[in-house]
């Protein structure tokens, strides 16, 4: 529960009681995410009562809840009392600035695209911009608008640990 701040790829359950291992599958536990549902790719005892479930990378900032249905029994062959849902929120640091032209107005509808598979976004109508990553990966930000060239061209970030700011561009014709 709570905000995480990095990519996640798996996700620790603690139950109150011993688990039965043949009731604990991937057609009973989910993870609801901000682009639909996804199946986990495994799950695996870390102890009497406690399971990790492992899932694709998921590195969209966004809304997650993890769901366990209550399909899952104790050693005993009881039912959980009620499903279960541990929600948590993905916040990736970001690499923002400003980009404007020759005179220091801004430059809106600018496309700036990370080569570590974020999605590309725009600069809006102050020219302000915010690339979200992964901390510890290196990746390269580049400006692009037609008819445009950019000071400078791109910048390459070496595993930046948060976010970075004033990271500023000049558009000219």
């Amino acid at each position: 529960a709570g905000v995480v701040s990095n990519a996640v790829s798996e996700v620790d359950l603690e139950f109150s009681t011993a688990v039965s291992p043949d009731s604990l599958t991937t057609s009973n536990v989910f993870l609801n995410t901000p682009s639909g549902t996804v199946l986990p790719t495994g799950i695996s005892p870390i102890g009497v009562s406690s399971w990790r479930v492992t899932f694709p990378l998921q590195t969209q900032a966004g809304d997650y809840a993890i769901e366990v249905s209550s399909q899952v029994n104790d050693l005993y062959g009881q039912p959980m009392a009620q499903a279960y849902t541990g929600p948590f929120t993905i916040v990736l640091p970001v690499v923002e600035g400003t980009i404007t032209d020759l005179n220091g107005q801004p430059v809106a509808g600018v496309t700036l695209t990370s080569d570590a598979a974020q999605p590309s976004v725009t600069t809006d109508t102050n020219g302000h911009y915010a690339v979200t990553f992964v901390p510890g990966t290196s990746f390269t930000v580049t400006p692009s608008s037609p008819n445009l060239v950019f000071g400078p061209p791109w910048v390459f970030y070496a595993a930046p640990a948060g976010s970075v700011s004033g990271q500023d561009y000049v558009a000219a014709d």
